[in-house]
């Protein structure tokens, strides 16, 4: 057994490999690995006390799982990164109560020869400080208790098939500056409810991703699609309050399914398309004080009311029924002086 009790920093290294580690990390304590095997070989206990922080400083630490809990170090974080960017940091990782993640650099729960997120079937919180990205990777073994997920910073990442993000009641909430990034989630669509706070991102990094939660905006939303497509499919699961700016980045497509976009002041299709051919309604209506930009691609019919703008330089419209090109009533060149209100 290792119990750092001191504070400060305690750096652990070495082949440690066919090591049996109990390791005990105390309130305001960090324990930063230098080696891939500082924890020992997967027998034993690694426990991170409220208050304390595992470090895992660039470092691929197998599948020793880590039980974990609390702020960590001056509320940083539990678990972190202050190393090169990791992709296979850990694989196992139970949670013994609330608990933050957080870091300067990216690291990931990763699955390996194991692949878990355990609450003990309690429904603790995660929540996610710095500016780096954390991201689940392939954890289809994700405790079904598991609550809220506050992103406080930086982004947090749900890839490749990772399970179902616990109990699809909680809330996801994606704060200002921050970002909730998906990769390749069809397989298990995310199903939880997601709160996107005023200049909130959603990106999606490749492949096909579904959310099949209900999510809701305020203030500016941005969309931010670089892969194939971004699916939002529970019925009536969009929704707004004071929505100022609904921003369609990256190449990729932006599908409703059952839904349509809450009414927005500004609708800013910067690249790619915006699918509407299965939404609750196919027609984007435009009223009085709504205006329509970008470079874009809009699946279904655009109506622009009185007192409403479309200004773009490349804005096209097409029918869901006939797939085929409508010119846009209006076509502009992108300058203010074309602008047209209606």
């Amino acid at each position: 057994m290792v119990t750092n009790k001191g504070g400060g920093v305690l750096i652990l290294g070495g082949d440690n490999s066919l090591a049996d580690m109990n390791l005990d990390v105390a309130t305001n304590t960090t324990l930063r690995t230098a080696s891939g095997t500082a924890l020992g070989r997967n027998v034993g206990t690694t426990l991170i006390e409220k208050g304390g922080t595992l470090d895992v400083n660039g470092q691929n630490l197998g599948p020793k799982s880590v039980t974990v809990s609390g702020v960590g170090v001056g509320t940083n974080g539990a678990i972190i990164n202050s190393g090169v960017a990791q992709i296979s940091a850990l694989q196992a990782v139970i949670l013994q109560d609330n608990t933050t993640f957080g870091g300067s650099a990216r690291w990931d729960i990763r699955a390996g020869t194991v692949a878990a997120l355990d609450t003990g079937g309690q429904p603790f919180n995660i929540t996610k400080v710095g500016t780096n990205q954390v991201s689940l990777v392939s954890i289809t073994n994700v405790d079904a208790a598991l609550g809220d997920i506050d992103i406080q910073q930086g982004a947090f990442s749900v890839q490749n098939n990772t399970g179902q993000l616990g109990d699809s009641t909680k809330t996801i909430t994606v704060r200002t500056n921050a970002t909730l990034n998906l990769f390749a989630l069809n397989l298990f669509p995310l199903n939880k409810i997601i709160a996107m706070q005023n200049l909130a991102t959603i990106t999606n990094e490749s492949g096909t991703s579904v959310i099949s939660g209900p999510v809701s905006l305020t203030g500016k939303a941005t969309f931010g699609i670089a892969a194939t497509s971004l699916t939002i499919s529970n019925d009536n699961a969009l929704s707004g309050t004071t929505v100022t700016n609904i921003v369609k980045q990256g190449t990729g497509s932006l599908v409703l399914i059952g839904n349509s976009l809450p009414p927005a002041t500004l609708l800013d299709l910067a690249a790619g398309t915006l699918d509407l051919s299965q939404a609750s309604t196919t027609s984007l209506t435009l009223g009085s004080g709504q205006t329509i930009k970008g470079n874009g691609v809009l699946i279904g019919s655009l109506t622009a009311n009185a007192g409403s703008t479309v200004f773009s330089r490349s804005l096209r419209r097409y029918s869901h029924r006939q797939r085929q090109h409508i010119p846009v009533r209006h076509q502009y060149d992108g300058s203010g002086s074309n602008s047209r209100n209606y």
